[in-house]
């Protein structure tokens, strides 16, 4: 003989002789969870984009950040600063993915001599592309001791991989 017991939406079935339990999931059940499934696979790309968008929040704030330390050093420290990204020969490069620096210029010539010193160091994420354009020469943003910038006036762009938005 069965028994057939009802327990919230599940069915449980006894059979009195041999002390067995069945149970499974209703129709309904199993539709509320391909609902649920399905909701979060939509939901999957934008965390993505979320993701992203902070990726270039994060860097344009420390991008922010950097440019106020290179400007506040001019003007602490009175002397001429640069910031770009350096390549081999310790001069300012057009290549701005990548490592930043942020050093005492003394002659202006946007390249690190050996008297001159490295103040800050910033590493670009590898899934952002920076550009700067700015006037001439435009391989670099030059602080003058008082803070100016005279010719370095230009603009920076923030791209990412995997959410275009600057």
């Amino acid at each position: 003989s069965t028994v057939t017991l009802q327990r919230e939406s599940r069915t449980v079935r006894v059979l009195a002789m041999g002390r067995h339990t069945l149970s499974g999931l209703t129709l309904i059940e199993l539709l509320i969870l391909i609902s649920i499934l399905g909701v979060i696979s939509l939901c999957t790309p934008t965390i993505a984009s979320i993701s992203a968008k902070q990726r270039l929040l994060s860097s344009q704030e420390e991008l922010r950040q950097l440019t106020n330390l290179a400007r506040a050093g001019a003007m602490s420290l009175q002397q001429p600063m640069t910031l770009c990204p350096l390549d081999i020969n310790q001069r300012c490069t057009t290549n701005w993915s990548g490592v930043l620096s942020v050093f005492s210029d003394l002659n202006g010539n946007r390249r690190l001599d050996p008297n001159e010193q490295i103040l800050h160091v910033l590493q670009i994420d590898p899934l952002i592309t920076l550009h700067w354009r700015g006037m001439r020469p435009n391989n670099s943003l030059h602080f003058s001791a008082k803070g100016a910038t005279f010719v370095s006036n230009g603009t920076f762009s923030l791209c990412s991989y995997s959410y275009n938005e600057t």
